[in-house]
């Protein structure tokens, strides 16, 4: 079986869950090709994607976020399985959907979806979604890296932004937390991420920019913006004992599943899904102050309590680090497992289409 991946060119969390699914899949020994999107945030054209279906006699695509620009475009993808029997697989993060996209019944023209939690299983359970399957991602950890910094080194990856007016990854409270605890604790480092250039960070933080400008120059801050390569990407995860991503809306995010590969237990909200995978045996739960519903999205905001976190920031210690067992919750056996029973070929149904056992 040939199996076309959506890809991505920028060092985000689906890049990483796309590589997940490589992974696995080569494992399996299917023929895996990846297709990633040449317009960037542009939808591609039909031609684009059914020139690599058909140069590649691909059978099956797996994508991610379908009814996003930064995918392949679900009518485009819809297309190719009306014109060229292609099979679809979606995996998608549930931040993305509100009842108005889900009642729209655009992913029963999928094969199969993949719900990566439970709280996204039950989310289109609920909806009468017939074709879904839960799938826990898992992992291969790399050996962790004894790190001789006395330092407690956080990184906060705050990606692109989020949605504009909500700011959804919490950065401004990260930073306000850290910048308290600093005021007692002088062994504790943030490194601090962006995907996005400096100036266009702060556009998103008008009333704030001076702070933020001011407090990124704190000795005990690094920060980063702009693309960053693959491997200078793995280098700032190197230099991290705890991840910091209280996020205020997210349907999973990733970058918990990333640093979970090199061993690196994380900080998140006490939200779902988040909690599925995070708790004291491998991580810490941050409380919120407030939460609120967000149009008819399934995922409420999450507001940061900036008194709790800055708890965090001043007790946790190099010790409490190294007690939390990140592996625990991702088998990778079962993952790929699970896929190939997914995949798995009973026989062939005409050109290129295949029944799933």
């Amino acid at each position: 079986m040939n199996i076309g991946i959506v890809s991505y060119n920028t060092q985000r969390g689906l890049y990483h869950l796309s590589i997940l699914f490589q992974e696995a899949l080569k494992e399996l020994n299917y023929n895996i090709f990846t297709i990633i999107n040449p317009n960037h945030e542009r939808l591609p054209t039909q031609e684009f994607v059914f020139d690599n279906i058909t140069k590649n006699n691909i059978d099956t695509i797996i994508s991610f976020e379908s009814n996003a620009k930064s995918s392949l475009g679900v009518n485009n993808l819809i297309q190719a399985k009306k014109e060229l029997n292609t099979k679809l697989i979606e995996v998608p993060m549930v931040d993305c959907f509100g009842s108005k996209w889900l009642n729209s019944r655009v992913l029963d023209n999928f094969d199969s979806i993949i719900c990566v939690s439970q709280f996204a299983y039950n989310l289109f359970n609920s909806y009468n979604y017939s074709n879904i399957k839960l799938i826990r991602p898992g992992f291969k950890h790399n050996t962790k890296i004894t790190k001789n910094s006395t330092e407690l080194v956080y990184f906060h990856p705050s990606g692109g932004g989020g949605v504009k007016h909500i700011k959804r990854k919490n950065s401004l409270e990260v930073l306000q937390a850290f910048i308290k605890a600093t005021e007692i604790r002088k062994d504790i480092r943030l490194l601090f991420y962006s995907q996005l250039t400096r100036p266009k960070f702060l556009d998103f933080y008008p009333n704030d920019k001076e702070w933020i400008n001011n407090s990124l120059q704190h000795h005990q801050i690094t920060y980063n913006f702009g693309h960053l390569s693959r491997e200078q990407f793995i280098d700032l995860y190197n230099k991290t004992d705890i991840l910091c991503y209280p996020t205020k809306k997210e349907g999973l995010g990733l970058c918990v599943f990333e640093a979970a590969t090199y061993n690196i237990p994380s900080i998140v909200m006490d939200m779902s899904p988040y909690n599925e995978f995070i708790d004291s045996s491998n991580g810490w739960l941050c409380k919120s102050s407030k939460q609120e519903q967000w149009r008819d999205f399934f995922v409420k905001l999450h507001f940061v309590d900036i008194d709790y976190l800055t708890h965090l920031f001043l007790t946790i210690t190099k010790e409490d680090v190294l007690n939390k067992q990140t592996g625990e919750l991702y088998n990778w056996d079962i993952f790929i497992n699970k896929l190939k029973q997914l995949l798995g070929v009973s026989k062939l149904i005409g050109t290129n289409q295949l029944s799933i056992t």
